[in-house]
């Protein structure tokens, strides 16, 4: 009989603790759109860690849902962005100090709602001189100028999913995919071309109709490529997807007849914009995007600074 009696109690407890913990979803959007300023970007941080610490489960479903309510974009596109950028989002609110410099710098880069800390001196210590002698130029007595071409690739985004025919028009970053039977070839009211639109990222074929176009004009003496390979799907890119964008980029540009030099841009990874430095957890590492740049590089033009990318995640 005691433990009948004790069943109806336990509810009525846990049913008291349910209606009065906060809605985290809700006061998240709250402070979102309350974020008007520096001391309310700071209160936004610190609402995040407090969620963070019901852990990254928890974390991941208020911010879906938060996400969800701005309408911005699809439900998927929420929930697919959300769960990769959740295991570095948890790792950094569980680091964070609020208030601190790097708090106010991620209001500041992030919200443009506090202005950027004072910068602190800091002692720099360079590294030895290299073994091998310096480069040296011989003076150019004769004033004898040699212009050199140098072609600048950027910001290419090939689209591997990139269908001809779909819809130009999408609730998605890039369009002129198959997201639904709608969308389908044939079907979609506003089609997109075999070349590409405007509102979607190119097709491949683009990039190698411009790069065959580079080489029918005088030939460059040197290629400068900088980065951002990886289209705009940002919700739904994995390493693996990330890697076929790389392997079909480089190999578009073997085609030049010249040397080419590449940087890493900042949708060349998975997640997105997600660099970590060298204490961070072995789940969050990058290597692999380093490295497989590093070979891709490598079979372009041979450069011993690409040896130091473990070191300084920089080349």
């Amino acid at each position: 009989m005691q433990y009948l009696l004790m069943k109806p109690a336990f509810l009525l407890a846990v049913l008291a603790t349910a209606t009065t913990a906060p809605n985290w979803t809700q006061t998240i959007w709250h402070d979102i759109q309350a974020a008007t300023s520096c001391t309310a970007c700071e209160t936004l941080l610190k609402s995040l860690q407090r969620v963070s610490q019901l852990g990254p489960s928890t974390l991941q479903t208020v911010l879906t849902e938060v996400c969800v309510i701005s309408k911005i974009l699809d439900a998927d596109f929420c929930t697919g962005l959300v769960a990769s950028q959740v295991p570095s989002a948890y790792y950094v609110l569980r680091q964070l100090s609020v208030p601190s410099d790097t708090a106010q710098t991620f209001c500041a880069s992030v919200l443009d709602l506090c202005p950027y800390p004072p910068i602190c001196p800091i002692h720099l210590t360079f590294p030895p001189p290299p073994l091998y002698s310096p480069i040296t130029t011989k003076e150019n007595k004769d004033n004898d100028n040699t212009t050199l071409r140098i072609a600048h690739i950027t910001d290419t985004h090939v689209d591997l999913a990139y269908t001809p025919g779909t819809s130009t028009h999408c609730r998605k970053p890039i369009c002129c995919r198959q997201y639904h039977a709608y969308d389908a070839p044939g079907r979609s009211k506003t089609p997109c071309s075999t070349w590409g639109s405007p509102h979607c990222d190119p097709p491949l074929r683009l990039l190698h109709s411009m790069l065959s176009a580079l080489q029918s004009q005088q030939q460059p003496h040197l290629t400068l490529f900088t980065g951002d390979i990886v289209a705009y799907d940002i919700w739904n890119t994995s390493q693996q997807s990330v890697l076929a964008c790389f392997n079909a980029t480089y190999s578009a540009l073997h085609t030049l007849n010249n040397p080419v030099y590449a940087a890493i841009g900042n949708h060349d990874t998975h997640p997105v914009n997600i660099f970590p430095g060298v204490d961070t957890p072995e789940e969050l590492n990058v290597e692999w995007a380093y490295n497989a740049l590093t070979t891709h590089w490598k079979s372009l033009q041979n450069n011993t600074a690409l040896n130091n990318k473990k070191a300084s995640k920089s080349f």
